[in-house]
């Protein structure tokens, strides 16, 4: 089997039939998307603060809106599949994204923008639920790590087209900007039902209720071997990027800098990481999670100590586009481990990326809120703990050692 492995990577055979490739756009389209609107906040965030007097704990409370929306709906949406099917749940969530960001374009209280953006979580949850199953059958359950890597690759995407909105928005205002964005939205949704009408992807196999059957398969994955350092590999840079999100663009809106130059430090990282996640993802294939996992939180643990210091404006540009790029470089070979980690105790397949979902969303909260309320006692007492956390997470990596060279082959979650 492996040989066949060896073989299929020598000479790929094309990942999605002809007939089903426009049904595999609109699913990426639906994931750019859906990723873009999640990162435009971050360049805008210094906007809305001073529009609307908002305190640092506002603020971190704002950015982590989408991320509650996203936690608490990331297990609910996972059942729904189960009852109603791949296709339902992600146009239903992308016409909830639509829907929920032209609410944010319209409102003008903290209150009512926190809730717009809670709910566009909640619809982000609904897209990746549905989708990610939904490609998997396009691809007749073959080669998945080719296909999480596309689609990662098209979340990327929208992680570089998120800044350049937010620098549009910053100029016309961000009215006009979301309306017109949530039309395209739902211009997006048409277009998914007319292509899709024909291609019902198979309904997953039940076994039981529906909820039940998706908290079940959780809490069996969080039975596995070393599923819980794995998943601590997935809080840590989702905890350092919820804090850098809030106090970073604050920080740099003190300093003087323009909205304009917050934008294009956000644009540069997200170009970055669009170019280094195939190459740590090949590392991960060739040396294992808990090597590349090990330098990967060193570094990140260099640069928020970075962060840490009272840097000038003209150092911490560059010190945020770094920082940026290594946190999300952590994520390629911590889902790539998480995912190995729970297949090997036996979990089914998917649970993996439901973990992470959930993870994700809480400790990006906690990143958000915890970042501004921390900063309280000093600016730089958040990027201190920040350090230490990633410290012993380096040092927790050996317990990731011995993974077969197999399991690191079959996921290709690297090749994102």
């Amino acid at each position: 089997m492996l040989g066949r492995g060896r073989a299929a990577v020598a000479a790929p055979a094309p990942l999605i039939p002809r007939a089903q490739r426009p049904v595999f756009v609109y699913l990426l389209a639906a994931l750019l998307i859906e990723t873009l609107f999640f990162v435009v906040l971050s360049p805008l965030l210094p906007v809305y603060a001073r529009e609307l007097h908002l305190s640092r704990s506002a603020a971190g409370l704002m950015s982590a809106s989408y991320s509650i929306g996203y936690g608490l709906a990331a297990v609910p949406a996972g059942a729904v599949v189960v009852v109603v099917g791949p296709r339902r749940v992600s146009l239903g969530g992308l016409a909830l994204v639509g829907v929920s960001c032209a609410a944010f374009g319209a409102a003008r209280v903290p209150l009512l923008l926190d809730l717009a953006r809670a709910a566009t979580g909640a619809g982000a949850a609904g897209v990746w639920a549905g989708s990610i199953p939904w490609m998997e059958s396009l691809a007749g359950g073959q080669d998945r790590g080719r296909l999480i890597g596309v689609a990662f690759a098209a979340a990327s995407a929208g992680s570089c087209a998120g800044p350049a909105v937010g620098a549009l928005a910053t100029v016309t205002g961000p009215r006009p900007v979301f309306l017109a964005l949530s039309v395209v939205i739902g211009l997006l949704v048409v277009c998914g039902i007319v292509v899709s009408a024909g291609h019902e992807p198979p309904m997953p196999t039940r076994t039981g209720g529906g909820a039940r059957q998706a908290i079940g398969l959780m809490r069996g994955g969080l039975r596995a071997p070393q599923a819980g350092v794995a998943l601590a590999m997935v809080a840590l840079p989702t905890v350092g990027l919820g804090a850098c999100g809030v106090l970073l663009p604050l920080r740099l809106r003190g300093l003087g800098v323009a909205d304009l130059g917050i934008v294009v430090a956000y644009l540069t990282a997200a170009v970055l990481e669009v170019l280094a996640n195939p190459l740590i993802g090949r590392w991960f294939d060739r040396r294992g999670g808990a090597l590349v996992l090990r330098w990967a939180l060193l570094l990140c643990a260099a640069c928020v100590t970075a962060l840490g210091l009272p840097l000038p404006a003209a150092a911490l540009l560059p010190a945020l586009v770094l920082a940026y790029l290594v946190l999300n470089a952590c994520w390629v070979p911590a889902l790539a481990q998480l995912s190995t980690s729970l297949e090997r105790g036996g979990a089914a397949p998917g649970v993996a990326l439901g973990l992470f979902n959930v993870f994700w969303a809480i400790f990006q909260v906690v990143g958000s809120i915890g970042g501004a309320e921390v900063s309280r006692v000093g600016s730089a007492v958040p990027f201190l703990l920040l350090t230490a956390l990633f410290a012993a997470g380096a040092c927790a990596t050996s317990r990731l050692a011995g993974a077969p060279a197999a399991d690191r082959v079959e996921t290709g979650l690297g090749s994102r």
